[in-house]
């Protein structure tokens, strides 16, 4: 995006607040070796999603929370019967969310492995696929 400025150093030192994510846009060539560094070096305190197409951002979140979590949160607070959650996807950050739901709908252009635990595949992005369930 433009000439984005490099900076290294200890982060916490700018933030005013803990963050609830922190996003890493990268080359589409090294996101699976920075991928890889995360999970060696922080698998027990972080997970890593990637998501963003066209754009490769990496998403970092603190161990366990994931659209699957912040769902069933609004669930209980609503009161809504589980069997009556759709949730449609496309990236790795949707996973656990399909999973969750009762019914998964991973959209045309999304990840194999996304496609792979949903219920049913719909039309791509920009092809109203999810006017199509």
């Amino acid at each position: 995006m433009g000439n984005p400025r490099i900076q290294t150093g200890n982060l916490l030192v700018h933030l005013k607040e803990s963050p609830t994510s922190i996003l890493i846009e990268a080359e589409e060539s090294k996101i699976p070796e920075i991928k890889n560094m995360l999970t060696h070096f922080y698998a027990d305190h972080i997970e890593h999603r990637r998501w963003g197409a066209p754009f490769p951002v990496i998403e970092i979140v603190k161990l366990g929370i994931n659209k699957a979590r912040g769902i069933e949160q609004v669930r209980q607070f609503l009161n809504i019967d589980r069997n009556n959650i759709i949730a449609f996807g496309d990236e790795d950050n949707d996973i656990e969310m399909i999973e969750y739901a009762r019914h998964g709908v991973a959209m045309e252009n999304g990840l194999q492995e996304l496609k792979d635990v949903a219920n049913n595949i719909t039309f791509n992005n920009n092809e109203d696929g999810m006017v199509d369930i």
